[in-house]
């Protein structure tokens, strides 16, 4: 990334660009390639959907699902968000490759009272299908959101 900064520094003094163009320019190059690296999950009724701009989108039946991981994060220093600490994450890996849900942003109104409701439909799913499924309660002192939400989340968790 640095380097793609650097070439366009160049690019722009041979050109004879403000500087205020080229970092207007340098940082709609890092926007297009974080757009270009960043992958959506689309769960619907009976699959799951990986969407990636770079590649065309792949889609999974829930009995692809390999194993779920299911807790909250431990670490109180961390970048990775799954891993910080009461932060609840549901992981399953397909394929090879892991994908972690954590809170649903939309639900096309479909439980417009009730929110994580989905993940919880989602995990009954994948349990009646007797998919491998590890769990810890460990971290879930730490989690700030509503009680309501805490008791779906441990639901979840030792549903099994």
């Amino acid at each position: 990334m640095a380097f793609l900064i650097f070439l366009l520094g160049k690019l722009a003094r041979l050109v004879k660009l403000s500087w205020k163009y080229g970092l207007g320019l340098a940082g709609g190059c890092i926007l297009l390639t974080a757009l270009l690296i960043s992958t959506t999950t689309a769960v619907t009724k009976d699959q799951i959907i990986d969407i990636n701009l770079l590649a065309p989108p792949k889609e999974y039946l829930y009995s692809d699902v390999k194993s779920v991981w299911t807790g909250f994060g431990t670490k109180l220093v961390t970048v990775n968000r799954a891993e910080r600490q009461g932060e609840f994450s549901y992981q399953i890996q397909l394929d090879g490759k892991k994908i972690v849900f954590m809170q649903p942003t939309v639900n096309q109104n479909l439980v417009p009272d009730d929110t994580y409701i989905e993940l919880e439909e989602f995990d009954r799913q994948l349990m009646n299908l007797e998919i491998p499924k590890e769990s810890s309660t460990e971290g879930s002192q730490y989690n700030e959101l509503d009680s309501h939400y805490l008791k779906r989340f441990l639901r979840i968790v030792e549903n099994k």
